[in-house]
């Protein structure tokens, strides 16, 4: 059955349209949190043409990533660092949710980040660790 969906989807993650290309993200991070292979299927969607896909993408990440993962706390953090503000503030919200899941995974990149040469971005980096757990605030 999961493999049915999962062929279901890669029909729609492709689509030309980016308005079916953001609910098939929509779809597969409902049933994606314990499974890599539709989990990819999300990752393979952060680097999508169209804005709202790809802050879609961005924001499931956060959500159903594995919150140790450093390779795809990178990548989220490298979309604080482009031009669309979209991006930025899904990165920012997608980085804060890992902080709130318990991460530390984020904590070096966003430290990183408060210094960068561009103030957008370091108040960006200082917005997700605003919503660093109380218990965590001490590291």
């Amino acid at each position: 059955m999961l493999n049915d969906f999962l062929t279901f989807m890669l029909c729609f993650l492709p689509d030309p349209r980016a308005s079916v290309r953001k609910a098939a993200i929509s779809a597969v991070e409902k049933i994606a949190s314990n499974n890599t292979a539709l989990q990819s299927l999300i990752f393979s969607r952060l680097d999508d043409a169209a804005t709202s896909v790809r802050s879609t993408a961005i924001l499931a990440a956060g959500r159903i990533c594995d919150p140790q993962d450093q390779a795809i706390v990178r990548k989220l953090a490298s979309f604080m660092e482009v031009a669309d503000p979209s991006s930025q503030v899904a990165a920012q919200q997608a980085l804060g949710r890992l902080l709130q899941r318990g991460s530390k995974a984020p904590l070096p990149v966003l430290q990183e980040l408060l210094w960068h040469p561009s103030p957008q971005v370091r108040e960006s980096a200082n917005a997700a660790l605003d919503r660093l757990p109380q218990q965590m605030q001490w590291l």
